[in-house]
C-alpha cells in the first residue's frame, strides 16, 4: 500500500478546431470555441450530458459556454485558436479548465497535465498557459 498520493495523467491538445483530452481509456473531443450565454437557455432537451452542456464560470463569476454548447447556442463566440496560434490565453485556460470536468472522477482530483498547443504558438504563450494551469485549481462548472 503506497502512502504517496496518486496522480492521474491527463493529456490535452488545444487544437484550432477541437480540444482533445486523453486520460487512461477516456478520450473526449469538444469544439475549440468559447461563447457568451443566451438569456433563458436551459440546455439541450434531448441530450443532458455535460459534454454537450458545458458551462464554466471565471474568477469573477462570469459564465461562458464551452465547446458544442458555444457552437450551437452562442450568438457571440470566439475561437480559442486559429491560424496555428492561441488567440487569447485567458480563453484557452478557461476552456482547458472546463474540459477537465469531462474526465474528473471526484471533486478533488490530483492530476498532472500535459498540454499541446497550436504549432505557431510562441514560447511566451505556452508559458502563460502553463502558469494558468499550475497549482490548485477550483473549477466551477
Amino acid at each position: 500500500m503506497s502512502l504517496r498520493p496518486t496522480f492521474r495523467a491527463i493529456g490535452i491538445d488545444l487544437g484550432t478546431s477541437t480540444i482533445k483530452l486523453s486520460c487512461a481509456s477516456h478520450l473526449k473531443k469538444i469544439p475549440s470555441i468559447l461563447g457568451f450565454p443566451l438569456e433563458g437557455w436551459k440546455g439541450f432537451s434531448g441530450d443532458s450530458s455535460l459534454e454537450k452542456n458545458l458551462v464554466i464560470h471565471d474568477d469573477n463569476g462570469k459564465s461562458f459556454y464551452v465547446g458544442e454548447l458555444a457552437r450551437l447556442q452562442s450568438e457571440v463566440k470566439r475561437e480559442i485558436a486559429s491560424e496555428g496560434k492561441v488567440k487569447s490565453i485567458e480563453d484557452a485556460v478557461l476552456a482547458l479548465k472546463a474540459s477537465l470536468a469531462l474526465i474528473s472522477e471526484r471533486n478533488t482530483d490530483q492530476v498532472v497535465i500535459a498540454t499541446g498547443v497550436p504549432v505557431a504558438s510562441s514560447k511566451k504563450e505556452m508559458t502563460k498557459i502553463a502558469k494558468g494551469l499550475k497549482g490548485n485549481l477550483e473549477i466551477a462548472v
